[in-house]
């Protein structure tokens, strides 16, 4: 499971790094403009609330991802349902954005190989 500790880490830190970046730039009075700007994956036509949705979403599964990685590497028993957690959640949201707008943004339709290959690492245990 050490690609799996390695991807969750990086991903962990990416997701929670940005997402954190973009929900206090939103406290602070600015809007979703840079947010909108940076997420490739999600289309800047999206209502507000769906981007407010995919962003506090996005935080709790980088830090689920990060826990993952940890309980991998220190070997917890918990170390599956984590990374589950964070595989089928990063798959559901995914597939979430696909079917709302996948037929006119192609990378949420492209996102659900990203999602299937989280599921993949966790079930083969890579």
């Amino acid at each position: 499971m050490k690609i799996t500790m390695w991807v969750m880490l990086i991903v962990g830190i990416i997701e929670l790094t940005a997402n954190t970046f973009f929900l206090i730039s939103l406290s602070r009075g600015k809007d979703l403009k840079i947010a909108k700007k940076f997420h490739g994956d999600f289309p800047m036509y999206a209502t507000d609330k769906a981007w407010l949705v995919k962003i506090v979403s996005s935080v709790i599964l980088g830090i689920v991802a990060l826990l993952a990685s940890y309980a991998i590497n220190k070997d917890f028993s918990i170390k599956i349902i984590l990374s589950n957690m964070f595989s089928f959640g990063m798959l559901i949201m995914c597939i979430t954005q696909a079917l709302l707008y996948g037929k006119k943004h192609i990378p949420a339709r492209i996102s659900i190989v990203l999602g299937i290959v989280f599921v993949m690492l966790t079930i083969l245990k890579l």
